[in-house]
C-alpha cells in the first residue's frame, strides 16, 4: 500500500533534514561552485588524495562506516 505525502509532510521532513546541518541551510550551485574554483586554485596545491564533502558539516557527527 503506497501513501501520498502532501506538501507539508515535505515541509516537515525539509525542516528535519535542515535541522541537522550545522550551517542550518541548503546547499545551492554556489557552495559547489565556490569549491570548485578552490579546487582550482593554488590555495589548494597542497591538497592531495582527498574527498572533499560539500554538505554544511552534515558529515560531521555522523558515525564512520569505515
Amino acid at each position: 500500500m503506497t501513501t501520498n505525502k502532501n506538501a507539508s509532510d515535505h515541509k516537515n521532513e525539509s525542516t528535519l533534514e535542515l535541522d541537522s546541518v550545522p550551517a542550518k541551510r541548503a546547499g545551492n550551485v554556489f557552495d559547489m561552485a565556490r569549491c570548485a574554483l578552490f579546487l582550482g586554485s593554488r590555495g589548494s596545491e597542497y591538497l592531495n588524495g582527498q574527498i572533499v564533502s560539500v554538505d554544511g558539516g552534515f558529515l560531521l557527527d555522523r558515525p564512520s562506516t569505515g
